[in-house]
């Protein structure tokens, strides 16, 4: 691994350390040396997450370079980093645990990032040119066809029709704000809008976000499933305490190699290159760590791609399709108890309360969906057993059984498709299981609907609700758009028997007319398939970002010279 280390400068020679000097001893003798993070450097929303109840995103046109260098002075002790996120989730369950509930009432915060497009940079300092990442050049718009989205102007999901990200609505800055509480978020958000306009940054886009909560179930997105379950652990450490990792390790240290590869039961750990850069990334052998990611600019160490996505979903669309087809497989095959949300679970992989339908096939198990020991921990490869863990948690939930070939949870499953876990694929064995991983973060906009299988259900909000989407990573090309283009839009990807990923592959592929095709298989192991041309998810609005370090920002983008 590469020991030297840069800080971001412009004018100056870059200051070197070395990195050695920084980690500390494994706590297991087989683990591998992990960086110490520079975790004042971070912006908190790339890792760990703000994980807000309610967010709100502002989208701005930046009329003058030297203005905008004004707003990101004015700004930047408002970006909340790594260290201060962390910090606050760290009080926080301390103070849970002491009280024996959330401590909603004494404890809040409200945070703040930032991330600029590529056109916005290059206007903000010269150096800006050496960005490597294509995608980020040419921005989302020009991207969209690539992904499977409508092309037809006609189409709402059509780039022409965008809210925001193509011809003149693409934004410069993007500022995401997430909070505890509304009013302490309205706060924030009303002060950022008032700077931007005092230097003349335009909004040309916000929206609000609030997460969903039904029948006891929180983290919901408008389908009414629990939404953010599998989010791949990063590793790194906070400081040069043994121990003291970003991604807590919960499997006992002799449970080998479990204890080296993931977090939470069945949470890959991956290198933080693969989601910042000046870090190691993945290699063959996951416990080796690689070259340190770096892109373009020095001044990107410690920064991060951000993918931005507002996405529409037609609710009742969606469960019209699963009653109907539903109805139609327990007439027709030989399903147990079939019904819409069965039917659903299927075809996500996860039943609306979280838990996997690899582990649970019957019924919504909302006590498994909702524990974080368990609601990952799965394989598909071969049988999965309870392992001991280090605070004494024991698992007494159904263990999934091998499934290598998706006659229980079938491979176009939506989470299937994007994280084939101990089975091999396309890309090369389990590798892409910890290198083609995101960091996903957002929350729903509009209006929940009250009654969703209901198609005379009334809708104040006339269908406007959906997803706006976040993530991080070290590559747009090789990470996010490698899932949406060859995984979830490929009918023989990652694995074969396959299919599209029904539920969120739009699947633009020339030829197939937009028809989405799946195949699940009966208690006969009859292969049965769907097929729908059902536009459920339709993209309006997004673009591509750069997420740097707060250093990077204040003598970088915000530095008086361009």
């Amino acid at each position: 691994m590469n020991d030297i280390l840069t800080t971001a400068t412009e004018n100056s020679q870059p200051k070197t350390y070395t990195a050695m000097s920084r980690l500390t001893g494994p706590v297991n003798a087989g683990a591998p040396i992990e960086p110490v993070l520079d975790i004042h450097d971070i912006q908190g929303n790339v890792i760990p997450g703000f994980n807000k109840p309610h967010q709100y995103v502002l989208c701005f046109k930046m009329e003058d370079a030297r203005l905008g260098k004004k707003f990101l002075k004015e700004i930047l002790p408002h970006i909340s980093t790594l260290e201060e996120v962390l910090a606050f989730r760290r009080l926080y369950r301390a103070r849970k645990k002491r009280l024996g509930h959330k401590p909603e009432e004494e404890l809040s915060a409200t945070w703040l990032n930032i991330a600029f497009s590529y056109e916005c940079t290059t206007r903000l300092t010269s150096t800006a040119a050496t960005f490597e990442s294509e995608a980020f050049r040419i921005n989302l718009e020009a991207r969209s066809p690539l992904l499977g989205d409508p092309i037809s102007p006609d189409n709402e999901g059509s780039p022409e029709n965008w809210i925001v990200g193509s011809k003149d609505k693409v934004p410069d800055i993007f500022v995401i704000i997430g909070g505890d509480r509304q009013d302490q978020l309205a706060e924030k958000v009303d002060f950022v809008k008032k700077q931007a306009a005092k230097l003349k940054l335009h909004c040309i886009y916000d929206e609000e976000m609030n997460t969903i909560e039904r029948d006891g179930v929180t983290g919901l997105e408008h389908f009414g499933f629990k939404d953010g379950i599998s989010q791949p652990g990063v590793r790194g450490r906070i400081s040069n305490l043994q121990g003291d990792f970003l991604q807590e390790r919960y499997v006992d240290e002799n449970v080998l190699p479990d204890s080296l590869l993931y977090g939470y039961p069945g949470q890959f750990l991956s290198w933080p290159g693969e989601f910042v850069f000046g870090y190691p990334g993945q290699t063959l052998d996951p416990l080796i760590a690689g070259p340190i990611k770096t892109e373009g600019p020095d001044w990107t160490k410690n920064g991060s791609f951000m993918v931005f996505r507002r996405y529409k979903q037609d609710v009742k669309l969606f469960w019209k399709y699963m009653l109907e087809t539903s109805g139609k497989l327990a007439k027709e095959d030989n399903f147990t108890n079939m019904s819409p949300q069965k039917l659903a679970a299927m075809l996500v992989g996860r039943w609306p309360g979280g838990a996997p339908f690899a582990r649970e096939q019957d019924n919504d198990d909302k006590a498994l969906g909702a524990d974080k020991m368990a609601n990952n921990y799965f394989r598909y490869a071969s049988d999965s057993c309870p392992v001991k863990m280090v605070n004494g948690y024991q698992d007494k939930y159904p263990q999934a059984k091998a499934d290598p070939i998706g006659l229980t949870c079938p491979m176009t499953a939506h989470i299937r498709k994007v994280n084939t876990r101990d089975t091999s694929n396309d890309a090369g064995g389990t590798f892409a299981s910890f290198q083609q991983r995101l960091l996903r973060r957002g929350l729903p906009y509009g209006p929940p609907l009250d009654n969703p299988l209901d198609p005379n259900s009334p809708d104040p909000a006339n269908g406007n609700r959906g997803l706006i989407f976040l993530s991080y990573h070290a590559s747009i090309e090789n990470q996010f758009e490698f899932l949406r283009n060859r995984w979830m839009s490929n009918r023989f990807t990652p694995r074969s028997p396959s299919g599209d990923d029904i539920v969120i592959g739009l699947n633009g592929n020339v030829g197939q007319d937009s028809v989405r095709k799946a195949m699940v298989f009966d208690n006969d192991t009859k292969a049965v398939g769907l097929s729908t041309g059902d536009q459920w998810i339709t993209p309006t609005g997004g673009g591509y970002f750069f997420c740097p370090s707060l250093s990077a920002i204040e003598h970088v983008l915000a530095a008086d010279t361009i």
